[in-house]
């Protein structure tokens, strides 16, 4: 289940949004304001090197997510290519040439390995990429009690 189909998902997973729950302190509690997704994949399932336009809560239900997360300030570094995505997709590539991406050499990233119970937050813009260790659940959350709409003001194209 990824992003590309959200809107169908969200109304196939309707029956579970109240399991999953929300955190108060931070998040609106409203069903119709709720602005997260479940994902659910097998072990190996990846997402490639990108930024996002909201802040996230990623909280992990079931199984282990590898999340490597580079700061906003690395941009710089991190070949913005198209919109959101890097032209790197994968930074565990064994055929990555490092030559052609210099700029790579001496960047913060940080390896984050999420376990069933635990949430990490990501603020917009922070890069990261995400690749399932284990049959996964995990469930995000953007519906902060906070404006956050960054994409409100991201250059299109």
């Amino acid at each position: 289940m990824t992003a590309y189909n959200a809107k169908a998902n969200r109304a196939a997973l309707a029956p579970l949004a109240r399991d999953v729950g929300v955190l108060d302190k931070y998040l609106t509690g409203d069903e119709a304001d709720r602005t997260g997704m479940l994902w659910i994949g097998p072990a190996g399932t990846k997402t490639s090197l990108h930024h996002d336009l909201t802040n996230n809560f990623i909280a992990q239900l079931v199984g282990r997510k590898q999340i490597k997360v580079a700061p906003a300030s690395e941009v710089g570094r991190l070949y913005n290519h198209a919109h959101v995505f890097s032209e790197i997709a994968d930074l565990d590539d064994p055929t990555l040439d490092v030559a052609r991406f210099p700029k790579l050499a001496g960047m913060r990233l940080y390896d984050v390995v999420l376990q069933p119970g635990e949430i990490i937050f990501l603020p917009a813009a922070w890069w990261h990429e995400v690749k399932a260790l284990d049959f996964s659940v995990t469930a995000t959350y953007t519906n902060f009690r906070w404006r956050n709409d960054a994409y409100a003001t991201y250059p299109q194209g």
